[in-house]
């Protein structure tokens, strides 16, 4: 074994270490190249060296991308509160509603194509769409109406849907299903379109 190469590569070791910890504890005032940098770096996010169009620009920027969020949150919180309001209001099984579960199933699709007529009231190419998917869409669900075998679902589904305001149509599925959690579903899947 060779020791003069092993108390050398020691040697090495040390001085390595002696010269990082004589660098970290310099008295010198003098930042290094690294500091040099990240202070710059700092000073640019910052805005330092920025002309006043450029900032007057990224301000005006940054307003308007505040607005634009505000804008959507005031809709979303709209769109909450007619929601919150209709389940509120609406989400019961109305006096005098069948027992039976099939005729109650149709008062919910008579509330479904109301819900349709509303939410589409003034755009005649999605009322057109509507009419021409409506059989199908029916008829679907009919099927999932009477496989869930409640009619106190479907008849707060029915008086849910046909007294909800306008733009709600993103909220559909979560109006039907306010009913099933209100009123439980007595074969399992949620009468759902």
């Amino acid at each position: 074994m060779n020791c003069s190469k092993i108390v050398s590569n020691n040697l090495c070791v040390a001085a390595v270490g002696l010269a990082v910890s004589m660098a970290g504890c310099s008295d010198a005032k003098t930042p290094s190249k690294t500091e040099k940098d990240l202070n710059t770096v700092a000073s640019t996010m910052l805005g330092a060296g920025v002309d006043e169009a450029t900032k007057a620009a990224r301000a005006a920027d940054e307003a308007k991308r505040r607005a634009e969020y505000e804008a959507q949150q005031k809709v979303k919180n709209e769109v909450q509160a007619k929601f919150d309001g209709a389940v509120k209001e609406f989400g019961v099984v109305p006096e005098g509603s069948p027992t039976k579960v099939d005729d109650a199933c149709t008062v919910m699709l008579d509330g479904y194509h109301q819900f349709k007529l509303t939410q589409h009231e003034g755009d005649d190419g999605a009322l057109l769409r509507w009419y021409t998917d409506k059989p199908k869409a029916l008829g679907e669900l009919r099927v999932k109406c009477n496989a869930l075998g409640s009619a106190q679902v479907a008849a707060c589904q029915g008086s849910l849907l046909a007294n909800s305001p306008g733009g709600l149509l993103a909220r559909e599925l979560d109006l039907m299903k306010a009913c099933v959690e209100k009123f439980g579903a007595a074969k399992g899947a949620a009468a759902t379109p």
